[in-house]
Formats: structure tokens, C-alpha cells, sequence
């Protein structure tokens, strides 16, 4: 193996590692209602893996619980919630999400 291989594949462990500890935190914190610092892992994730949809949900999902419960972040929790509706129209967990949204309205 090449040595410029052998450094791809170094650095994309890493990153995945990195992504994996930060959705594990945010996941966390998400249980702890600790809603900030469950934002700030999830987008960090999310920075990481930008395609990735399991980090773009569960970022909407900490502003959405937020919102929700503390009456925080609800116009971040609105436009990211609206972006993931576009993109993953029939996804029954952002369907669950509107829901629990709408309760707030």
C-alpha cells in the first residue's frame, strides 16, 4: 500500500471516529435534556458528515425538543426541521417531528 493511502485511510478512521464520539456525546446529552450541548455535537457531526442524514435529524431533533420544552432556538428548530421535510418528505420520524412541533403552535 502506497504511503498516500495508507494516510487517507488513517485520516478517514479518524474522522469517522471523531463523528461517531460526537453523535455518541450528543446522544447523551439528548438524554439528559442538556439540548445545547446535544446541538453542539450533533452539528459538529453533522459538519463532519454533511450527507449523513442520521446526524442532520438528530441536530433538528435536540433544537426541535428545545424548542418544544424551553421555548428555545424555535426559528432554527423551524428552518431545520422545513430542510429536513424537503429533503426526506415520507420519513416517519421528521412526520413524528412535525407532530410534536405542532403541539407547540
Amino acid at each position: 500500500m502506497s504511503q498516500q493511502k495508507k494516510e487517507y485511510y488513517e485520516k478517514k478512521a479518524a474522522t469517522d471516529s471523531l463523528y461517531l464520539s460526537l453523535i455518541k456525546n450528543g446522544s447523551k446529552y439528548l438524554n439528559k435534556k442538556d439540548y445545547k450541548k446535544a446541538e453542539e455535537n450533533f452539528y459538529n457531526a453533522y459538519e463532519i458528515k454533511p450527507k449523513d442524514f442520521n446526524a442532520l435529524y438528530l441536530y433538528t431533533k435536540s433544537l426541535v425538543l428545545n424548542c418544544v420544552e424551553n421555548n428555545h432556538y424555535c426559528i432554527s428548530a423551524h428552518r431545520s426541521l422545513n430542510y429536513l421535510v424537503s429533503k426526506y418528505p415520507n420519513n416517519e420520524n421528521i412526520i413524528l417531528l412535525q407532530d410534536l412541533m405542532e403541539t407547540k403552535e
